[in-house]
């Protein structure tokens, strides 16, 4: 009987007894191409990957529609579309406004303590404890010490406590929630008592608790809580940066050193107040609270190096080196210090006159911010060997801007690696959880910023620099398979399931399309004046400021933003549509059908490869927040930056002569797939992203009641 009941739970999927014993083993390497990762092992190039395909499997991965990191990685930890786990883009609608925003990560305020009543209850209690321990000391007494002294000394703990809360605690600090809905993998399994170590996944800021450990990936911030901001400090006024369109910090040094500069610090978000701020300007008087606690600090040049004075200690930076890791004290009040950290690296210095690079300042994990579970995680790992805290870790701005070279990105690159290699080799050496996972995003960064010398026909290929960065683009690869092969030699094999997976591929970005600007001059959208050509950057979005303020919304029937996203101005769900409900379906269709048809006259080519409607790729969905459509590029086209901001450039299309010149994130899905690798064989030569959670759970010997968009990849 016991042996019918294991049968027919084998084949309903319930109990899958041949992996129950199984533990699992994830490397992900975000933006690994299948093409490239074929054409190296048939060169035999990745030793590793070969031998992972010959114990087990490989095949072509189908990425998420759209093909981009944090919607595919959300459909890895949960086994859901993009519709159900709400993770569209890097960018979103903010809510009741056309205004974009960024996606990944949710902010809010938590109450401090007791909130407001910290002013009333901590000095009482002062008070209280004082006066009270004074009138025990004196109780013997008879004097007028014995009620005097207490009263006295306790009403000075009083106003003291009261002065330290009014002035220097805030009743509330900034929080960050998850934004990424559904159940993820590791939480089901620790609903059933089994383990998981997430390393670096992105879309796990904030860390969730969970049983086992997690140190999150996408999206921490920096301490400017933005993806990332280096800063360039240049007392060089040959140096003109062309473009700075990602919003580098430049700091030009004026006359002869030393200098009086500043490192980019926190947002005052304990305490400033922007009406308070306005209100006070208005009214001629002084505001107290800065908006920002940058932190200054002193350059010279002196016997060949350049010298930076930071907290009365002296670093000297000597041409194309990194400094270590420096950590950076802001001092917001007596009673609270902010932590931040982060490298620098002379670029130049030639005679007295330097470029100084620094990166992003990162969160210290002593900061109150979610940056592991448990939350002392990230300072037990950053103790051992610091490291780079923030999601995006590598900088692909600076290069992307032209405002650092090659080199510099590289050795970034080598330095980042190095030490998220060395971290997952600490968590795989103590073998203990049934699930581990770690993803390194270095193969999806450098194909971005030098897929022009890869693609011989993109419009900034230099056949001078190809061969070499042709070369750095398939070291990555032969990384990846050096991480590979490390990682299974420190398993057994036979007890583990080990598999390697990217969330897309690449395609080459030649061509800029503009999607706002297409809908205005194809009668979708209006304009209340010609914005038209006018240029934006990333802080734009901090600033709340886009082209799409000076939409004419009441004669506007569509509008775009994101990598591809495109919504209707519906009426009874846009802050001021206009497309009544019994429009839309006619509305969508038309789009897709002008769109598709459309054809680039510079180039004679269709910049638009498929016009997705949701209902053909989501199966559920809120209808709130899901795009109405998604435009897929066809292969060497991109949706422009400044459609992803919500800008609209003056022409339709243009070539991209910007360095990050691969791409993948407006693509149709199938022109970028990305890889798996598996060390049993799969049933499918054409696994999907959405098969990665339930395979995993089903290896594991977990059953679930969730209704998953995959299916087990691996027979019982």
């Amino acid at each position: 009987m016991i042996i019918r009941i294991a049968a027919l739970s084998i084949f309903l999927g319930l109990f899958p007894a041949a992996f129950a014993e199984k533990k699992v083993v994830v490397l992900g390497f975000d933006g690994a191409d299948h093409q490239i990762v074929e054409e190296m092992m048939a060169a035999g190039q990745l030793p590793n990957l070969t031998r992972l395909k010959e114990i087990g499997s490989y095949a072509p991965l189908m990425p998420t529609n759209p093909p981009q990191t944090p919607v595919s990685w959300s459909t890895f930890a949960t086994g859901l579309n993009p519709g159900r786990t709400g993770i569209f883009d890097f960018i979103k609608r903010q809510s009741g406004t056309y205004t974009p925003d960024f996606a990944l990560r949710g902010e809010t305020t938590r109450q401090l303590m007791l909130g407001t009543r910290n002013r009333v209850f901590f000095p009482a209690a002062a008070f209280l404890i004082v006066a009270g321990l004074l009138f025990l000391f004196l109780r013997k007494r008879t004097n007028s010490l014995k009620l005097g002294a207490p009263l006295v000394f306790g009403g000075l703990a009083l106003y003291g406590v009261y002065f330290v809360f009014a002035n220097w605690i805030p009743e509330s600090v900034p929080a960050a929630y998850m934004v990424r809905q559904g159940k993820p993998m590791w939480t089901i399994l620790e609903e059933q008592g089994k383990t998981a170590a997430v390393i670096r996944l992105p879309v796990t800021f904030p860390a969730q608790p969970l049983n086992g450990e997690m140190v999150a990936g996408l999206a921490v911030p920096d301490i400017r809580g933005t993806v990332g901001k280096p800063s360039i400090f240049t007392n060089d006024p040959e140096w003109q940066p062309s473009d700075n369109q990602f919003s580098i910090e430049i700091a030009r040094l004026e006359g002869a050193g030393p200098y009086e500069t500043q490192l980019l610090g926190p947002p005052n978000k304990l305490f400033y107040n922007a009406q308070d701020a306005e209100k006070a300007r208005l009214e001629g008087l002084d505001y107290d609270q800065p908006r920002d606690f940058h932190k200054p600090f002193q350059l010279r040049v002196a016997d060949g190096k350049v010298i930076a004075a930071i907290d009365g200690t002296e670093y000297a930076f000597e041409p194309k080196q990194w400094s270590p890791w420096i950590e950076f004290k802001y001092r917001v009040n007596p009673v609270i210090t902010l932590r931040g950290a982060g490298r620098f690296y002379l670029d130049y210095l030639n005679g007295d006159r330097f470029k100084l690079y620094l990166t992003p300042v990162h969160l210290h994990p002593s900061n109150p911010l979610p940056l592991s579970w448990p939350p002392d995680l990230a300072q037990k790992v950053w103790d051992k060997e610091p490291y780079k805290t923030m999601g995006w870790a590598l900088d692909t701005w600076s290069i992307g801007n032209g405002l650092m070279d090659e080199d510099h990105f590289l050795t970034d690159v080598k330095n980042t690696v190095d030490r998220y290699e060395a971290m997952m080799e600490d968590f795989l050496a103590d073998n203990d959880r049934d699930l581990f996972i770690q993803v390194f995003s270095f193969t999806d960064r450098v194909a971005h910023v030098l897929w022009r010398y890869w693609d011989e026909g993109h419009p900034l290929y230099d056949p001078e620099k190809g061969p070499k960065y042709q070369e750095a683009i398939r070291d990555s690869y032969r990384r990846m398979d050096e991480l590979v092969g490390k990682a299974m030699n420190m398993v057994d094999l036979n007890e583990v399931v080990f598999l390697v997976c990217s969330d897309h591929g690449f395609s080459s970005w030649r061509h800029q399309f503009s999607y706002n600007t297409w809908l205005v001059k194809n009668g979708y959208m209006k304009l209340k004046r010609n914005v038209l050509g006018e240029s934006m950057v990333l802080d734009d979005l901090e600033n709340r400021s886009t082209p799409l303020d000076y939409v004419d919304w009441s004669q506007t029937k569509a509008y775009a933003m994101g990598l591809g996203m495109i919504f209707i101005n519906l009426e009874g769900r846009e802050p001021e549509g206009s497309v009544k409900p019994e429009e839309y379906d006619a509305l969508c269709r038309q789009l897709r059908e002008d769109l598709t048809a459309f054809v680039d006259e510079k180039t004679g080519l269709k910049p638009i490869r498929e016009v997705y409607l949701r209902d053909d790729i989501y199966n559920r969905y809120d209808e709130e927040v899901t795009p109405d459509l998604r435009a897929a590029t066809a292969k060497d086209y991109r949706v422009s930056w400044e459609t992803t901001l919500g800008g609209m450039p003056a022409d339709l299309t243009e070539p991209n002569l910007r360095n990050w010149s691969g791409d993948h994130c407006s693509n149709d899905p199938r022109d970028v797939r990305g890889i798996l690798f598996s060390s049993v064989p799969m049933n499918t030569d054409a696994p999907h992203m959405a098969d990665l959670c339930p395979s995993i759970l089903h290896v594991l010997g977990v059953s679930h009641d969730i209704d998953m968009d995959g299916k087990p990849l691996f027979d019982p």
